[in-house]
Protein backbone atom coordinates (compact mmCIF):
# COMPACT_ATOMS: atom_id res chain seq x y z
CA UNK A 1 0.00 0.00 0.00
CA UNK A 2 1.43 3.36 -1.03
CA UNK A 3 -0.06 5.04 2.04
CA UNK A 4 2.47 3.41 4.37
CA UNK A 5 5.31 4.73 2.22
CA UNK A 6 3.77 8.20 2.42
CA UNK A 7 3.53 7.96 6.22
CA UNK A 8 7.17 6.83 6.42
CA UNK A 9 8.14 9.80 4.28
CA UNK A 10 6.30 12.23 6.56
CA UNK A 11 7.95 10.90 9.69
CA UNK A 12 11.37 10.80 8.03
CA UNK A 13 10.91 14.44 6.98
CA UNK A 14 9.92 15.46 10.50
CA UNK A 15 12.91 13.72 12.02
CA UNK A 16 15.24 15.22 9.43
CA UNK A 17 13.80 18.69 10.07
CA UNK A 18 14.34 18.22 13.79
CA UNK A 19 17.96 17.21 13.18
CA UNK A 20 18.63 20.16 10.87
CA UNK A 21 17.08 22.56 13.37
CA UNK A 22 19.29 21.19 16.09
CA UNK A 23 22.35 21.53 13.84
CA UNK A 24 21.47 25.15 13.19
CA UNK A 25 21.15 25.88 16.90
CA UNK A 26 24.40 24.35 18.13
CA UNK A 27 26.41 24.05 14.91
CA UNK A 28 27.29 21.06 12.76
CA UNK A 29 30.64 20.47 14.46
CA UNK A 30 29.20 20.47 17.96
CA UNK A 31 26.31 18.28 16.82
CA UNK A 32 28.67 15.48 15.73
CA UNK A 33 31.66 16.13 18.03
CA UNK A 34 30.09 17.44 21.23
CA UNK A 35 31.13 20.38 23.34
CA UNK A 36 34.62 21.75 22.64
CA UNK A 37 34.79 19.27 19.73
CA UNK A 38 36.26 16.59 22.00
CA UNK A 39 34.05 13.75 20.72
CA UNK A 40 33.72 12.42 24.28
CA UNK A 41 30.83 10.12 23.43
CA UNK A 42 31.45 7.90 26.44
CA UNK A 43 30.72 10.67 28.96
CA UNK A 44 28.43 12.84 26.84
CA UNK A 45 24.94 11.34 26.79
CA UNK A 46 23.58 14.06 24.51
CA UNK A 47 26.23 13.30 21.90
CA UNK A 48 25.34 9.61 21.92
CA UNK A 49 21.67 10.42 21.40
CA UNK A 50 22.45 12.79 18.53
CA UNK A 51 24.59 10.22 16.75
CA UNK A 52 21.95 7.55 17.30
CA UNK A 53 19.22 9.78 15.87
CA UNK A 54 21.42 10.62 12.88
CA UNK A 55 21.87 6.91 12.15
CA UNK A 56 18.11 6.37 12.41
CA UNK A 57 17.41 9.18 9.98
CA UNK A 58 19.97 7.86 7.47
CA UNK A 59 18.38 4.40 7.65
CA UNK A 60 14.89 5.89 7.26
CA UNK A 61 15.91 7.86 4.16
CA UNK A 62 17.66 4.83 2.64
CA UNK A 63 14.63 2.63 3.32
CA UNK A 64 12.30 5.22 1.82
CA UNK A 65 14.39 5.70 -1.31
CA UNK A 66 14.68 1.95 -1.93
CA UNK A 67 10.95 1.51 -1.41
CA UNK A 68 10.17 4.22 -3.96
CA UNK A 69 12.61 2.96 -6.57
CA UNK A 70 11.68 -0.75 -6.15
CA UNK A 71 15.24 -1.67 -7.02
CA UNK A 72 16.12 -3.49 -3.85
CA UNK A 73 15.48 -7.17 -3.30
CA UNK A 74 12.85 -8.23 -0.73
CA UNK A 75 15.62 -9.41 1.61
CA UNK A 76 17.29 -6.00 1.62
CA UNK A 77 14.00 -4.27 2.30
CA UNK A 78 13.33 -6.69 5.15
CA UNK A 79 16.68 -5.80 6.74
CA UNK A 80 15.82 -2.11 6.58
CA UNK A 81 12.39 -2.74 8.07
CA UNK A 82 13.95 -4.65 10.97
CA UNK A 83 16.48 -1.87 11.57
CA UNK A 84 13.64 0.63 11.45
CA UNK A 85 12.29 -0.88 14.67
CA UNK A 86 15.21 0.75 16.48
CA UNK A 87 13.23 3.99 16.30
CA UNK A 88 11.33 2.71 19.29
CA UNK A 89 14.46 3.43 21.33
CA UNK A 90 13.66 7.14 21.01
CA UNK A 91 10.97 6.55 23.61
CA UNK A 92 13.74 5.95 26.15
CA UNK A 93 14.40 9.68 26.18
CA UNK A 94 11.28 10.17 28.28
CA UNK A 95 13.24 8.51 31.08
CA UNK A 96 14.85 11.88 31.75
CA UNK A 97 11.55 13.24 33.03
CA UNK A 98 11.00 13.19 36.78
CA UNK A 99 7.64 11.47 36.42
CA UNK A 100 9.38 8.39 34.95
CA UNK A 101 12.10 8.21 37.62
CA UNK A 102 10.62 5.07 39.20
CA UNK A 103 10.41 3.35 35.81
CA UNK A 104 14.06 4.11 35.08
CA UNK A 105 15.01 2.84 38.53
CA UNK A 106 13.22 -0.47 37.91
CA UNK A 107 14.86 -0.86 34.50
CA UNK A 108 18.31 -0.20 35.94
CA UNK A 109 17.62 -2.74 38.66
CA UNK A 110 16.52 -5.37 36.14
CA UNK A 111 19.59 -4.79 33.96
CA UNK A 112 21.88 -4.80 36.98
CA UNK A 113 20.55 -8.19 38.06
CA UNK A 114 21.20 -9.89 34.72
CA UNK A 115 24.83 -10.68 35.53
CA UNK A 116 23.83 -12.22 38.84
CA UNK A 117 21.16 -14.23 37.07
CA UNK A 118 23.69 -15.54 34.53
CA UNK A 119 26.05 -16.63 37.30
CA UNK A 120 23.19 -18.28 39.17
CA UNK A 121 22.43 -20.44 36.12
CA UNK A 122 25.92 -21.92 36.31
CA UNK A 123 25.61 -22.41 40.07
CA UNK A 124 22.36 -24.33 39.59
CA UNK A 125 23.57 -26.35 36.61
CA UNK A 126 26.73 -27.80 38.22
CA UNK A 127 25.11 -29.80 41.10
CA UNK A 128 22.20 -30.84 38.90
CA UNK A 129 24.62 -32.14 36.30
CA UNK A 130 26.50 -34.17 38.93
CA UNK A 131 23.29 -35.76 40.26
CA UNK A 132 22.00 -36.37 36.72
CA UNK A 133 25.24 -38.17 35.85
CA UNK A 134 24.88 -40.46 38.87
CA UNK A 135 21.25 -41.23 38.03
CA UNK A 136 22.10 -41.89 34.40
CA UNK A 137 24.89 -44.34 35.24
CA UNK A 138 22.78 -46.23 37.79
CA UNK A 139 19.35 -46.23 36.12
CA UNK A 140 20.13 -45.72 32.43
CA UNK A 141 20.53 -49.42 31.79
CA UNK A 142 17.09 -50.15 33.23
CA UNK A 143 15.20 -47.60 31.13
CA UNK A 144 13.33 -50.35 29.27
CA UNK A 145 11.89 -51.66 32.53
CA UNK A 146 9.99 -48.44 33.09
CA UNK A 147 8.82 -47.46 36.57
CA UNK A 148 10.46 -44.01 36.27
CA UNK A 149 13.85 -45.22 35.03
CA UNK A 150 13.00 -44.13 31.48
CA UNK A 151 13.38 -40.52 32.63
CA UNK A 152 17.13 -41.17 32.99
CA UNK A 153 17.75 -43.04 29.74
CA UNK A 154 20.28 -40.44 28.56
CA UNK A 155 22.33 -37.71 30.21
CA UNK A 156 20.41 -34.77 28.65
CA UNK A 157 17.11 -36.35 29.64
CA UNK A 158 18.39 -37.07 33.14
CA UNK A 159 19.53 -33.46 33.53
CA UNK A 160 16.17 -32.21 32.33
CA UNK A 161 14.37 -34.51 34.76
CA UNK A 162 16.45 -33.27 37.69
CA UNK A 163 15.79 -29.69 36.64
CA UNK A 164 12.06 -30.36 36.51
CA UNK A 165 12.05 -32.07 39.90
CA UNK A 166 14.18 -29.58 41.88
CA UNK A 167 13.65 -26.22 40.17
CA UNK A 168 10.22 -26.40 38.54
CA UNK A 169 8.72 -28.86 41.07
CA UNK A 170 7.06 -30.82 38.28
CA UNK A 171 8.41 -34.34 38.79
CA UNK A 172 6.00 -36.74 37.04
CA UNK A 173 6.09 -39.20 34.20
CA UNK A 174 4.15 -38.88 30.96
CA UNK A 175 1.09 -40.49 32.54
CA UNK A 176 1.22 -38.25 35.62
CA UNK A 177 2.86 -40.59 38.17
CA UNK A 178 5.63 -39.30 40.48
CA UNK A 179 9.07 -40.22 39.13
CA UNK A 180 11.07 -40.64 42.32
CA UNK A 181 8.28 -42.42 44.18
CA UNK A 182 8.22 -45.07 41.45
CA UNK A 183 12.01 -45.32 41.41
CA UNK A 184 12.23 -45.60 45.21
CA UNK A 185 9.62 -48.35 45.39
CA UNK A 186 11.12 -50.33 42.49
CA UNK A 187 14.89 -49.78 42.77
CA UNK A 188 15.40 -48.85 46.42
CA UNK A 189 14.95 -45.92 48.75
CA UNK A 190 18.52 -44.84 48.22
CA UNK A 191 17.36 -42.90 45.17
CA UNK A 192 14.73 -41.22 47.31
CA UNK A 193 17.46 -40.17 49.74
CA UNK A 194 19.48 -38.72 46.86
CA UNK A 195 16.48 -36.72 45.69
CA UNK A 196 15.67 -35.41 49.18
CA UNK A 197 19.28 -34.38 49.82
CA UNK A 198 19.51 -32.65 46.46
CA UNK A 199 16.25 -30.80 47.03
CA UNK A 200 17.34 -29.56 50.48
CA UNK A 201 20.70 -28.34 49.16
CA UNK A 202 19.12 -26.62 46.17
CA UNK A 203 16.16 -25.00 47.93
CA UNK A 204 17.59 -24.00 51.32
CA UNK A 205 21.19 -23.50 50.23
CA UNK A 206 21.63 -22.38 46.66
CA UNK A 207 18.24 -20.81 45.91
CA UNK A 208 18.21 -18.63 49.04
CA UNK A 209 21.77 -17.47 48.42
CA UNK A 210 20.98 -16.61 44.81
CA UNK A 211 17.83 -14.73 45.82
CA UNK A 212 19.68 -12.69 48.44
CA UNK A 213 22.54 -11.73 46.11
CA UNK A 214 20.14 -11.01 43.24
CA UNK A 215 18.02 -8.67 45.38
CA UNK A 216 21.11 -6.89 46.74
CA UNK A 217 22.60 -6.31 43.28
CA UNK A 218 19.25 -5.24 41.85
CA UNK A 219 18.74 -2.64 44.58
CA UNK A 220 22.31 -1.40 44.17
CA UNK A 221 21.83 -0.99 40.43
CA UNK A 222 18.53 0.81 41.00
CA UNK A 223 20.11 3.22 43.49
CA UNK A 224 22.91 4.00 41.05
CA UNK A 225 20.40 5.88 38.89
CA UNK A 226 20.23 8.66 41.49
CA UNK A 227 24.03 8.80 41.67
CA UNK A 228 24.27 9.06 37.89
CA UNK A 229 21.78 11.92 37.82
CA UNK A 230 23.76 13.82 40.46
CA UNK A 231 26.96 13.23 38.54
CA UNK A 232 25.33 14.43 35.33
CA UNK A 233 24.24 17.63 37.04
CA UNK A 234 27.79 18.20 38.31
CA UNK A 235 29.13 17.75 34.78
CA UNK A 236 26.61 20.21 33.33
CA UNK A 237 28.73 23.22 32.34
CA UNK A 238 25.74 25.50 31.81
CA UNK A 239 24.44 25.05 35.34
CA UNK A 240 27.95 25.36 36.74
CA UNK A 241 28.51 28.63 34.86
CA UNK A 242 25.23 30.10 36.06
CA UNK A 243 25.91 29.18 39.69
CA UNK A 244 29.47 30.50 39.47
CA UNK A 245 28.19 33.82 38.06
CA UNK A 246 25.66 34.11 40.89
CA UNK A 247 28.39 33.43 43.45
CA UNK A 248 30.73 36.03 41.95
CA UNK A 249 27.94 38.59 41.86
CA UNK A 250 27.09 37.92 45.51
CA UNK A 251 30.73 38.22 46.60
CA UNK A 252 31.08 41.46 44.64
CA UNK A 253 27.97 42.94 46.29
CA UNK A 254 29.28 42.07 49.75
CA UNK A 255 32.66 43.56 48.86
CA UNK A 256 31.06 46.83 47.76
CA UNK A 257 29.07 47.03 50.99
CA UNK A 258 32.20 46.56 53.09
CA UNK A 259 34.13 49.12 51.09
CA UNK A 260 31.29 51.59 51.43
CA UNK A 261 31.10 50.88 55.16
CA UNK A 262 34.71 51.92 55.57
CA UNK A 263 33.78 55.33 54.17
CA UNK A 264 31.40 55.88 57.11
CA UNK A 265 28.25 56.08 55.06
CA UNK A 266 24.88 56.00 56.74
CA UNK A 267 23.20 52.60 57.40
CA UNK A 268 20.37 53.51 55.01
CA UNK A 269 22.78 54.00 52.13
CA UNK A 270 24.56 50.74 52.90
CA UNK A 271 21.21 48.90 52.91
CA UNK A 272 20.25 50.42 49.57
CA UNK A 273 23.61 49.44 48.13
CA UNK A 274 23.21 45.88 49.38
CA UNK A 275 19.71 45.59 47.92
CA UNK A 276 20.90 46.87 44.55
Amino acid sequence: WIGWTLIDGIFASLFAAEMLTRMRQIGVGQYFMGEDFRCAWRSDAELRWRLFEFALIVLAIADLSLSLQHRASPDELTIFRVLRLTRIARILRVGRLQMFAELVMMLNGAVGGLRTLACSLALIAVPLYAVALVMRESLGGMANAGEGAEAFSSLPRAFFTMFRCTVVSECTTADGRPVFLLISERYGWGYGLIFCTTSIIMIFGIFNTIAAIFIENTLAAARSNTVMQKRQRLLDKTVFSEKAAELVQFVWCVHKVRVQAKRDDSPEERQKLLES
